[in-house]
This record gives C-alpha cells, sequence and structure tokens, in this order.
C-alpha cells in the first residue's frame, strides 16, 4: 500500500548519523478540528491540506487542536541499527506515532494517552524506538499529539548508543543543577535557623519553588512523582509557579528592607502578594490552560513590577538592591521570550522553555552570590563590632581600672579617716564612760563625807536583800548615830558638827574592810553599815570596833579635840519573801533606839529568835 506525498528532501540516516534533528524541508504539518481523524485518514488528504512548517519546530501556542506532523526519513545505513525518536516537549497529553517503510504498510508504533501511559522507553522525555527500514527508498513518519498546554514540539531521531551516552551526560548536569539548587535551598533554610532572620528562609521557599517549576517543565515531576496522575502535573506546573512568584515578592521586600517610608512600593508589593495569592486559590477551580496563561502574564507583570522596584530602589542606594536587579532582569527576559514561545509568538530554535531555565537560574546565581556578599557584608560588620565592641571594652577597663584604683585609694584614706574616727570616738566613749561613773560615784556619794549617800542605800539595800533571799544568805545591817550631836551643834556651831560627821565616816570606812560592805550616810549624824553574807555576832564584834575606834581618840576641831561617842543597833535576817522589806531596817532601827535607852556609846543586837533587843 502507498501514499502520495509531496517532493520535498528526506530525513536522510547514515551509519556516521548520531544524532540529527528534523529539517523545514521534510516536516509538514496539518492541523485538524476534528480529533476523531485515522492516520490512514490523514494520509490520504491531498497535498494542498499540508503546510511546510518555517522552522523544524512545532509551535502554535495554546490551542486546542490536533496536530499531524509528516516526517520524511531516508535510512540510508548500511548496517541495520536501532533508531530512537526522541519528542522533547514531556507536557503533551496525547501522542501518537505511526510507521510507513518502503516495505510495511503504516503502523502504529507507540501510543502515548494521559500522561505517561503506554510509554515504550521509561524516561522522562517521550522517546520512540523505531525500527526503520534500510531499503531504497524513503519511510514516513506520522506523529499526531494533542495538549491543554502549549502546543509546540521539535523531533529528533537518535542512534541508540549515541542516545545513552547523551543523556547520561544530560542526566549529570540536570543532577548537578538540581543538586546545586536544593543545597542553596537547604543552605538558606540552615542560614535561616541559626541566624533567625526570615529573608533566608523565603529565598530556600523561593528556590525551593523555582526547582520544582523547572523539574516539571522538562518532565521530572511527571515521571518521577506522579507518573500516573496527569492531572497532578497540570495543577502543581502553575501552582509552583504562583509560589515562586510570591515568594519572589517577600524575599524582595525582606532583603531591601522596604519600610514605611517607602509606602508606595510596600503597598504595591502587597498587592502583588495578594493578586498571587488568589491566583493560587484559583488554579484548584482553573483548568489547565487557563491556568498557565493566566500564569504567563502574571510572571510578566510581576517580574517586570519586581525589576522596577529594585532598579528603583538601585537608584536611592538601597545595598544589594543592584544585584537583585540584574538577577530580575535576567529572569524577565528568559521568563519574557518563553512566554512568547509558549503564546506562539515567537519561533525558537531551541525549546520554549529554555529562555526562561537560563534566566531563573542566572537570577538564582546572581540572588545567591548577593545574599553571599550580604552574609560577608553581616560577617564583617560583626567583626567591626566586635573590635569597636572589644575597643570600647578595652576603655572601659582601663576606666574601670582607673576607677578601681581611685575608689582604692579613696576606700584607704577612707578607711584611714574612719579608724582615726572611730579611735577618737573610742577615746570619747571611754572619756565619757569615764566621766559617767565619775558622775556616777559622785551622785552615790555624800558629798560632806565622801561616803555612799541615801540614794545608793535604797538601791544597795534592796539587792542584798534579794540575793540573801536567793543565795539563802545572813544579811546583817548596822545603823550607828553620833551621840548628843544636837548639843554639839547648839554649842560650837555646824561647822563643828559637820567636822564630827565626817570623823565618823572616816573612821567608819576605816573599819569596814570587806569590799561588798557598804558604809552609807542614812541622814544628819545617822550612819548605815551593809554587811552580805554576815552573822549577827560578826555584825555585833564589826559595831563594837566601830564604838572603839570613835570613843578611843577625839575630834580635833577648830575649837579643840572634843570627845565623840556612837551608839550603835545590830539586826541580821535570812530574808524571807513574805516578809516586808523593810523589816531588816526596822529592827536595827529598833536596835539603835535600845542603844540610845540603855546609855548611848554601846551596841544593841535584835535579836530575830526571841522578838526583843538584848
Amino acid at each position: 500500500m502507498t501514499f502520495s506525498v509531496n517532493a520535498s528532501a528526506a530525513w536522510v540516516l547514515s551509519d556516521d548519523t548520531q544524532q540529527t534533528d528534523v529539517t523545514v524541508p521534510c516536516c509538514e504539518l496539518y492541523v485538524a478540528d476534528d480529533s476523531s481523524l485515522s492516520a490512514s485518514q490523514v494520509m490520504t488528504l491531498p497535498p494542498a491540506a499540508w503546510q511546510s512548517l518555517p522552522t523544524s519546530r512545532v509551535n502554535f501556542g495554546f490551542s486546542a487542536k490536533t496536530f499531524w506532523v509528516r516526517l520524511t526519513v531516508d535510512n540510508r545505513a548500511a548496517t541495520t541499527k536501532q533508531w530512537i525518536l526522541a519528542l522533547d516537549n514531556p507536557l503533551l497529553d496525547v501522542v501518537n506515532v505511526y510507521l510507513q517503510s518502503p516495505s510495511v504498510p503504516l503502523r502504529q508504533v507507540a501510543a502515548l494517552a494521559e500522561g505517561d501511559t503506554g510509554r515504550l522507553v521509561s524516561h522522562p522525555e517521550y522517546l520512540v524506538p523505531l525500527n526503520i527500514s534500510n531499503d531504497p527508498g524513503v519511510s514516513i513518519l506520522l506523529v499526531s499529539f494533542q495538549t491543554q498546554g502549549a502546543a509546540e514540539l521539535s523531533f529528533s531521531v537518535w542512534d541508540r548508543d549515541s542516545f545513552i551516552a547523551a543523556d547520561h551526560r544530560r542526566s549529570l548536569g540536570w543532577g548537578l543543577l538540581f543538586g546545586a539548587l536544593l543545597l542553596m535551598a537547604l543552605y538558606n533554610v540552615l542560614l535561616a535557623v541559626s541566624t533567625r532572620v526570615m529573608s533566608y528562609l523565603t529565598y530556600a521557599a523561593y528556590v525551593s519553588c523555582a526547582t520544582l517549576l523547572m523539574a516539571g517543565l522538562i518532565g521530572f515531576n511527571s515521571y518521577y512523582m506522579w507518573p500516573n496522575s496527569p492531572w497532578l502535573q497540570h495543577l502543581t506546573t502553575p501552582f509552583l509557579g504562583g509560589a515562586t512568584l510570591l515568594f519572589a515578592s517577600l524575599f524582595l521586600q525582606q532583603l531591601t528592607q522596604v519600610d514605611s517610608k517607602r509606602i508606595v512600593i510596600s503597598r504595591w508589593l502587597r498587592v502583588i502578594q495578594l493578586g498571587t495569592v488568589s491566583y493560587l486559590l484559583l488554579v484548584f477551580v482553573l483548568d489547565y490552560r487557563t491556568a498557565v496563561l493566566v500564569f504567563a502574564g502574571l510572571v510578566v507583570v510581576v517580574v517586570l513590577s519586581l525589576l522596577s522596584i529594585s532598579c528603583w530602589l538601585s537608584l536611592q542606594r538601597v545595598a544589594l538592591a543592584k544585584y537583585y536587579a540584574v538577577g530580575w532582569f535576567a529572569l524577565l527576559v528568559g521568563a519574557f521570550i518563553s512566554s512568547l514561545a509558549y503564546l506562539g509568538w515567537l519561533e525558537l530554535p531551541v525549546s520554549n522553555f529554555t529562555p526562561f531555565l537560563l534566566g531563573a537560574v542566572t537570577e538564582v546565581v546572581v540572588v545567591t552570590l548577593t545574599l553571599a556578599m550580604r552574609v560577608g557584608q553581616s560577617y564583617r560588620g560583626r567583626q567591626l563590632a566586635e573590635k569597636s565592641a572589644m575597643e570600647q571594652a578595652r576603655r572601659v577597663r582601663q576606666v574601670q581600672d582607673k576607677s578601681m584604683q581611685m575608689q582604692a585609694k579613696a576606700n584607704a584614706d577612707l578607711e584611714q579617716k574612719v579608724q582615726e574616727r572611730t579611735f577618737e570616738l573610742e577615746v570619747a566613749l571611754r572619756e565619757l564612760a569615764d566621766t559617767n561613773r565619775e558622775l556616777e560615784e559622785q551622785n552615790t556619794r555624800d558629798a560632806l563625807t565622801g561616803v555612799r549617800n541615801r540614794k545608793y542605800f535604797d538601791k544597795r539595800y534592796m539587792a542584798e536583800q534579794r540575793r540573801s533571799r536567793r543565795e539563802q544568805t545572813p544579811l546583817a545591817l548596822i545603823m550607828a548615830d553620833i551621840d548628843h550631836f544636837k548639843q554639839i551643834n547648839d554649842t560650837y556651831g555646824h561647822p563643828v558638827g559637820d567636822i564630827c560627821i565626817r570623823e565618823v565616816a572616816s573612821r567608819a570606812a576605816e573599819v569596814v574592810k570587806r569590799p561588798g560592805d557598804v558604809v552609807a550616810r542614812y541622814g544628819g549624824e545617822e550612819f548605815a553599815l551593809i554587811l552580805p553574807n554576815t552573822s549577827p555576832e560578826g555584825a555585833r564584834q564589826l559595831a563594837e570596833r566601830l564604838c572603839s575606834a570613835i570613843r578611843d581618840q577625839g575630834v580635833v576641831t577648830g575649837v579643840g579635840e572634843l570627845p565623840l561617842t556612837i551608839s550603835c543597833g545590830v539586826a541580821c535576817l535570812f530574808i524571807d519573801p513574805q516578809l516586808p522589806p523593810e523589816t531588816l531596817l526596822a529592827q536595827a532601827d529598833k536596835a539603835l533606839y535600845q542603844a540610845k535607852q540603855q546609855g548611848r556609846d554601846r551596841v544593841c543586837v535584835f535579836i530575830t529568835e526571841e522578838q526583843q533587843v538584848e
């Protein structure tokens, strides 16, 4: 069975052919509105129905029509070789390949429908193994395809071994590219964690989304991630594109630190971000063709806006903005060229995706270098800050050392002054204590006689009673009175009487030997002696000695030596808490009264047991 074809140059394959791209003369195109046409029907179309392509690439933008491409192949290889037909658009929805050899009628050699279903070769691209006869004559390759995306496609035929070698190199290149991009994303995530700067995390999200978008456009996502879910490819491609634009605008805002002073730019960035978020929500309800068309327009608008903002910030001398502008300019040019190619308004000798890929890689590299410069600036800034802080710390230490020296000197001076003042205060306190003791001593001494006064006697009397009661020891009391003292005063005058009183007090102080005994002037010419822990007999003997000391030697006065005697009353008790405090004093006083009654110049003792005076 044979078919008539236009006279055109054939696509020549030879023994030396490793890879060859389709040439314009051997490529014809038929665009069908009816998707139900069969290959046989298409092959019977008149020559006028076919149109020659101006380039070797089919590119009709976004179209729902069915495209038929007829290729004339002349296999002149002397040896039988296995050829591979490579279709460089992995986003096609439906692909059918037919082959007619000189000796074999038209037959279908590949049917690829709904994504990856029916692939003959496991590969991200559409690969079709071909067994092209090397019989004399030409073979016909008939390819039909449909897509919801961009209807663009180019063809190349490879020798199998050459394709495997080239594919290894290309896979290595893609692996290095995507590995470097993901490594940059991971590096920025670690920077964000260590520095807590959100711009690094935003840039990591931007690089990740851009990397996944590029992987989807070259078929890696549909092949490796969701091979049996073409609808997911239609959903993720525009979604990843919108997310890339969103993170790009957020990163620009954070990198250049657009604040409230640039309110117009800040508002416009918020508008872009709000519009991008709205687009991300619409992706779930829009069909693939509409979503991609909206995304293509959004790319131009957003990238142009970000480029304009970057240029304006560069003119305002914002740090790092000029480098960001260079990166966005490269991405803008690449995205603009790819958008025109996808829309069918521009024919490219390479894949429509290539300009966008080159622009995106350039932008990522430039922005990464910008971030590296920012990290370097931050590091240098920290070094300068640390150096400045160290210098400041050194100065502070010098000031502190000087201040500490001054403080130490001041403390030493202050301590010396405090010691001097403390010594002076201690001397003053000692002097004051001595003075107080002297005053206390003077306050307890009788001014005339120098012995203890009545006030001291009263206190000591009560204290000795408490001790006697506590220790159960006897307490003795002697009451002494100068005999006929009133006559002395009346005869010789009060000065002579005062001499007599002083002399009695002096002799009484000489008679009393124990430190604990007390001699006090009780009042007028009357004296009292307190004798702790003394028996009645001991008290009586002391009183006798006192009487003898007064009687045996007269008192020298201004009127001559005068004879002088005294009378003594002695009382002794073990103090009982039930007895009134004045009991002992009353007993001694009664004994003194008895001595006066018995003729004076004698000692009388109050006998407690018999309640009488002897």
